[in-house]
C-alpha cells in the first residue's frame, strides 16, 4: 500500500464525547494497493498505528471514528488493484508537536501539528 497524506487540518471539529481531547488534527490520505498484494497483507491502518510527542515526551493520540469528516474505516480495509481516501481524526493532548505513523515498528509518517 502506498500512502499520500492530502490535507491537515491542525483544528479539526469534533463533539466526540466518548474520547475528548484537547483539541482535534484531521489528516487526510490518498492510498493505492496494488493488484498483486499479498493475500497475507493486512493495512497498517487495522492497528492504530498513531503516536504522538510533546515536548520530549511521548504521548498517546486517540483516533476517533464518531468525529463528523473521519473516514479512516475507508483505510483500514484491504482493496488489491483500487484506490481509497480516507481522513483520520486524532484526538491530541496540549502541547502536541508532532504525530506519527508507523507501520511493523516502521515510521511511515511523522506530521508536524504545531503545539
Amino acid at each position: 500500500m502506498t500512502l499520500k497524506l492530502t490535507d491537515l487540518n491542525l483544528n479539526a471539529e469534533c463533539s466526540d464525547s466518548y474520547r475528548p481531547a484537547d483539541r482535534y488534527v484531521a489528516l487526510t490520505f490518498a492510498a493505492e494497493m496494488p493488484a498483486d498484494a499479498s493475500p497475507e497483507f493486512t493495512s497498517p491502518f487495522r492497528s492504530f498505528p498513531w503516536s504522538g510527542v510533546a515536548g520530549n515526551r511521548a504521548v498517546e493520540v486517540e483516533p476517533s471514528v464518531t468525529c463528523p469528516g473521519s473516514s479512516q474505516l475507508n483505510l483500514m480495509k484491504e482493496f488489491p488493484g483500487l484506490t481509497a481516501d480516507g481522513t483520520v481524526v486524532l484526538g491530541v493532548p496540549q502541547g502536541t508537536t508532532e504525530v506519527r505513523f508507523a507501520a511493523h515498528h516502521r515510521p511511515l509518517f511523522r506530521v508536524a501539528v504545531g503545539g
